[in-house]
């Protein structure tokens, strides 16, 4: 196997585990069988297309850490608040953008 598809294992797995959410419960959630999951986390197996764009969308990750792998990514607290945002309603991040707006049309400069 390939580094990438370590890569994606280890993407998933991190996600997983910062999201409280184990083995079990992802493969549950994204209909496809433990062992196939735990195969695919450990780069053995690769997911089909429609199985990877479910477990992305079930740990809330984007595609581009692993489409991307070399591409700089945003600093940590840039990821954290769009990982924040998805569980947002709209009518939360309407709210977040405005409160974003005014904090910086009344920023003090430097």
């Amino acid at each position: 196997m390939s580094n990438d598809d370590h890569l994606l294992g280890t993407i998933m797995r991190e996600a997983r585990i910062k999201s409280h959410i184990t083995q079990e419960d992802l493969a549950e959630k994204v209909h496809v069988n433990l062992t196939h999951l735990g195969n695919i986390e450990r780069g053995t197996s690769n997911p089909s297309l429609p199985l990877f764009c479910n477990i992305i969308r079930a740990l809330n990750i984007s595609a581009d850490a692993y489409i991307y792998p070399h591409r700089e990514v945003a600093d940590n607290t840039s990821q954290e608040i769009i990982h924040l945002l998805s569980q947002c309603s709209e009518k939360e991040r309407k709210i977040i953008l405005a409160n974003l707006h005014t904090l910086i049309e009344n920023r003090e400069e430097e």
